[in-house]
Formats: C-alpha cells, structure tokens, sequence
C-alpha cells in the first residue's frame, strides 16, 4: 500500500492518491495553520496546490520512518538547477482498524528543506 502511495505521489495521480485514504482523513502542514479533512476536501487542496494542471513529475519521495511510523522524505523539482530540492518530511498515519483493508488515515507534512538532514538525505536529488 505504501509503495502504491509513494508511486501515486511520483506520476502525479490524484485519483490514485486519494483513494489510498479513508473517508475522513485528515491533511496538514505545519507550519501552515490550516488542514483538510476528508477526501474531497483532500482531492481539492492537492490539485489546486500540489499538483497543479500543467505541471507534471514535481514529486520525489523517499521512504522513511519518523516516531515509528512510515514517512517519506519528499522532493519538489527545481528546472532551474535541474534537480530536486528538498521540501519536507511527510508523516503517514495508517488506519488498520480492520484486517483486509489499510488506509491512510493522516498525512502530516511537515515543511522545510532542513528537516530532510536530520534524516540522513541529501537537500538535493538529480533530476
């Protein structure tokens, strides 16, 4: 499940995105004071923001843990150095209330290129 998030994330499918998560998940990122709940609400602030029309391949994630849970150290693409430069630490929270079915329950991204560091990956990726 993981690796289809991970992947969702990198060829820039929404829809695949979104539906890894459960009805009521919720979307943060500190700093920003704001967050999304719910799948629409989720779907909306990823294409307006994330993923914007036009733009295509702006992600690269990398896997990781953080507080014993899955995350990823995520990329955003940078043409004018032709790379990717570090972004945030992403915090994935997995609903396994039932056996047959795990989904993302939160997503809590937490920006800023120096945290990426901390977790032994470099600021910068080739593209």
């Amino acid at each position: 499940m993981l690796a289809r998030y991970l992947q969702a994330w990198e060829t820039d499918d929404v829809d695949g995105l979104v539906a890894l998560l459960t009805e009521d998940a919720t979307l943060s990122m500190p700093p920003v004071p704001s967050w999304y709940q719910g799948r629409e609400a989720i779907r909306t602030i990823l294409l307006a923001v994330l993923f914007p029309s036009g733009v295509q391949h702006r992600w690269r994630l990398s896997p990781t843990r953080a507080n014993g849970q899955p995350a990823f150290v995520v990329y955003r693409a940078d043409e004018a150095t032709r790379s990717y430069r570090a972004f945030a630490i992403q915090v994935v929270t997995l609903d396994a209330s039932r056996r047959d079915l795990r989904q993302v329950a939160e997503v809590t991204a937490f920006l800023g290129p120096e945290l990426v560091t901390s977790f032994g990956f470099p600021l910068l990726l080739p593209q």
